[in-house]
Parts: C-alpha cells; sequence; structure tokens
C-alpha cells in the first residue's frame, strides 16, 4: 500500500511540474538581448580578486568584483567595461561608457565622455572620476593620473597672428590636462597639454611629454610623486614630444622616444631613443647607422628588465624637390 502510494505521489507531483513548465511563455528572439557574458575577465596576481564585465548582446554592461576568499560579489558598476587589477590588486578600475540609450540618440558622438570608477577590493566602496580620457594606476594603488577629455586651451588669435613661426602638431596627436591624484589623502595636482604620460613601476615618479598648440614651449618633464610634485624639465625645445614611454619593470630608469614637429615631412623627421637614468638622459643609437627608429616604433622591456626591445627601420632616401620648368631648355 505505502509503495502504492509512493507512486501516487510521484505522479502527481511530475503532472505538476508538466503544467507549470507548459504555463511558462516559451522563449522569444527578444530573450537573447537579456543573456549575459563576461568580457575582459581578470584575475589578481594574488588569485583572490576575479573581475569581469557582464555585457548583453545588446544593452547596457556591468562591471563585477568577486572576492573569491569567500566567493562573494564585492561590486557592481553601472555600465563598467575594460576592467583593471593594479598589481597590489587594492583597486579595480572601470571605464564607465555612455549609456546605449545615449548613444544612439546623441548626433555629436564627441560629446559623449567616459568616466572611471575605481572599486576598493578591501570595502567594495566605489569612488568616480568624470570625463577621463586614459588613466593609469600605481602598482602599489597610492597614485592614480588621468587626462581629462576637455581639450587643452590654447592661446589667443592675437598671440598667433604675431607667432608667424607656429609648429603645428601632427593632425591625431591631442594633448589634454592631466591630473595626478593621490588616492590616500585625496592630493591633486594638475600639468597642462600632456600629450604621452607614464608612471614608473616603483610609483615614484612620473613622466610626461607636454605638447602646446603652437609648439614653442613643448617640453619633456619628470614628476616626483609626493605631495609637492617636484617636477624638472628633462627637454626643452620647440616642437618637441614623445611618442612613446616605457619605464622598466623594477627601477626608476625609463625608455623615450623622442621625435618633433619642425620637420613637416612626417616620414622622414628625425626621432631618436633616449635612456633616462639618474635622472639624466642618453641617446640609444641603432647599431646600423643605415637603421633609424621612427614615431610609431614600439618599446618593450623584457620582464627582467634587463633588455630592452624596440622597432627600427631603413633611412628613407631624402625628399626630391620638384624641379620648376621655366623656359625649353629647362624642360
Amino acid at each position: 500500500m505505502k509503495a502504492q502510494l509512493s507512486l501516487l505521489s510521484l505522479a502527481l507531483v511530475a503532472s505538476l511540474g508538466s503544467a507549470q513548465l507548459s504555463a511558462k511563455e516559451a522563449l522569444q528572439f527578444k530573450d537573447v538581448f537579456d543573456f549575459k557574458y563576461a568580457k575582459g575577465t581578470q584575475l589578481s596576481e594574488d588569485g583572490q580578486i576575479l573581475t569581469f564585465s557582464a555585457d548583453p548582446y545588446r544593452g547596457n554592461a556591468e562591471g563585477q568584483v568577486y572576492a573569491l576568499n569567500n566567493n562573494t560579489l564585492l561590486a557592481s558598476v553601472e555600465r563598467g567595461t575594460r576592467p583593471t587589477i593594479n598589481k597590489a590588486a587594492n583597486w579595480v578600475a572601470f571605464t564607465q561608457v555612455p549609456t546605449l540609450l545615449e548613444k544612439e540618440t546623441t548626433k555629436k558622438k564627441d560629446e559623449l565622455k567616459n568616466n572611471l570608477v575605481l572599486v576598493n577590493t578591501k570595502n567594495g566602496e566605489q569612488q568616480t572620476f568624470n570625463d577621463v580620457k586614459d588613466y593609469a594606476l600605481s602598482d602599489d594603488g597610492v597614485w592614480l593620473a588621468y587626462r581629462l577629455d576637455k581639450k587643452a586651451d590654447k592661446k589667443d588669435d592675437q598671440e598667433k597672428d604675431e607667432n608667424s613661426s607656429e609648429i603645428k602638431p601632427d593632425k591625431k596627436d591631442k594633448s589634454f590636462d592631466l591630473v595626478l591624484v593621490n588616492l590616500q589623502d585625496k592630493t591633486t595636482h594638475t600639468l597642462n597639454n600632456v600629450f604621452s604620460y607614464a608612471m614608473s613601476s616603483t610609483g615614484e615618479q612620473l613622466l610626461a611629454s607636454q605638447s602646446f598648440s603652437d609648439g614653442a614651449d613643448n617640453q619633456v618633464v619628470l614628476v616626483t610623486l609626493n605631495n609637492d610634485f617636484a617636477t624638472s624639465v628633462l627637454i626643452d625645445e620647440p616642437g618637441v614630444v614623445a611618442n612613446k614611454i616605457a619605464w622598466q619593470p623594477n627601477s626608476n630608469t625609463a625608455a623615450l622616444l623622442i621625435g618633433n614637429y619642425v620637420n613637416d615631412d612626417t616620414r622622414r623627421r628625425d626621432h631618436s631613443l633616449q635612456l633616462l637614468q639618474n635622472g639624466a638622459l642618453s641617446t640609444i643609437n641603432s647599431a646600423d647607422n643605415s637603421w633609424t627608429i621612427g614615431k610609431t616604433a614600439s618599446l618593450t622591456w623584457s620582464e627582467d628588465g634587463a633588455r630592452l626591445y624596440y622597432e627600427n627601420h631603413p633611412k628613407l632616401a631624402a625628399k626630391s624637390v620638384l624641379k620648376e620648368y621655366k623656359d625649353e631648355a629647362s624642360l
């Protein structure tokens, strides 16, 4: 009898379950837009922090940070994309993009700006920095450097008219104001018209290339990362620009790719590879004098910092001068 009741109970449960399933709405194509997948997954070096961006097929992403020691969700960041964990794993940085509606309805796309959201992995607290072009976090998590996504100030028209020897940067080379933030005591410092920058792995120094609209005041500076922000000028000459900056992984040594806007022929500009050691610059020459380094060359240090790898290419022939035909003989 008990066996018969058990079988009857199982049959009843099965029939109820099938009835509930049939009552549910069938999966529609529109439901696909709600499905999310993990994008940009990163794991901290100590294996304790996991982060990724939960991206839908079409819609707004959500940044997520998990503590793996107890499998808990530390923080969710609205529209958080491209997560980055600093080396000490005390911060997770997200690029917060505009909403999908803003992207679809805004006619002037350059009016849309990204924000930077920092998540403290100790307590899950979030800090937001608005209108961020790009950023860098120190390995120890003490310093943040970011460029404001706003056009750098230009000199007024009167001063431009007086300056007939204006040196123009390349069309795609844009400068923005750089903000340095001490994340412990909130101290800030701003550098104007920064084209490129990089923070040392030790978190003690920052290199920045300042490029102005007329090129006259261009310079490359070294900033000491303390609350005094002591700044020393390494190179000060019209048109100078550091196209690439690469710090050695374990010291305050850096490689810089230095160019100049003075020569209008972009393919035949002189570029040099400079090495910064103990506050002084020296030039690294190519082993073959018929080869040279170019503006887009990559600079990469080996993991132990013992070697510097860079690209170079054969020198181009001098630019031909167009002849002027004045008479039958010259033609």
